[in-house]
Formats: C-alpha cells, sequence, structure tokens
C-alpha cells in the first residue's frame, strides 16, 4: 500500500519521500488516489478536497 500510494501521488520530493509519518493520502471511492497532504497542510485544504468527492 505504502509503495502504491507513493507512485500515485508522488508529492514534491524528487523521490516521492513521505517527509514524516502524518502525510495523509485522499483515495476516491474507484481505488484511486486523488490527493496528497503534507504534514504542514491545513485541515481546511483536506475538507474541501474531501467535500469535493462526496
Amino acid at each position: 500500500m505504502f509503495t502504491y500510494l507513493k507512485e500515485q501521488q508522488p508529492g514534491n520530493t524528487e523521490d516521492s519521500a513521505i517527509q514524516w509519518n502524518f502525510t495523509k493520502f485522499l483515495v476516491n471511492r474507484s481505488g484511486e488516489v486523488v490527493g496528497r497532504f503534507e504534514p504542514k497542510e491545513t485541515p481546511e485544504v483536506m475538507t474541501s478536497a474531501i467535500e469535493e468527492l462526496l
């Protein structure tokens, strides 16, 4: 799962590394990874992305 998530949403680093253990991934109902949120991103950013999928 870890490798799949990193491949689908590589993030901002060249090697798609997860910078810290609070990186979050957003997966839609079809199992597609549609978002990646780094630890410093605000809950409001995540909330709006989740609401778009509902």
